[in-house]
């Protein structure tokens, strides 16, 4: 997945997902998700996906939701990201949230890098709504 000009992958609702040794490198979106989409919820039901030994590095979300590198707004998954990497990714809208990970929904990241990673307005790294785990702000 280097250097596409497609739209970005989408995992949708009621879909499960591994990657392994995928590298999303140098992917722009106009909207969400410079490397991947998530989206959940509804009558589809939940995703599960798993990244392991992903690289997701300079992928660009340029509209305000942001999630450069990851963007998990569907209200129906749980994403994993295991030895993996996420590093120089952008939330490049004036507004973008999540240069690496916006999320809002819980995350499970584990054994990996977060780094180099912006969002021109929070979230450099990872983007955590307060919705996503209750009782955080």
């Amino acid at each position: 997945m280097d250097g596409l000009q497609l739209e970005v992958l989408v995992v949708a609702a009621g879909e499960t997902a591994l990657f392994r040794l995928v590298h999303f490198l140098e992917n722009h979106s106009e909207n969400s998700g410079g490397g991947l989409v998530l989206e959940g919820g509804g009558s589809g039901g939940g995703f599960k996906v798993t990244l392991v030994d992903c690289l997701l590095e300079g992928n660009v979300a340029e509209g305000p939701a942001g999630g450069g590198g990851i963007n998990n707004g569907g209200a129906g998954g749980f994403p994993s990201v295991l030895r993996s990497a996420l590093v120089d990714n952008q939330a490049a809208h004036q507004n973008g949230l999540g240069g690496g990970i916006r999320t809002s929904r819980a995350v499970v990241i584990d054994s990996s890098t977060v780094s180099g990673n912006q969002a021109n307005s929070t979230g450099g790294g990872i983007h955590i709504s307060s919705s996503a785990c209750p009782g955080s702000t």
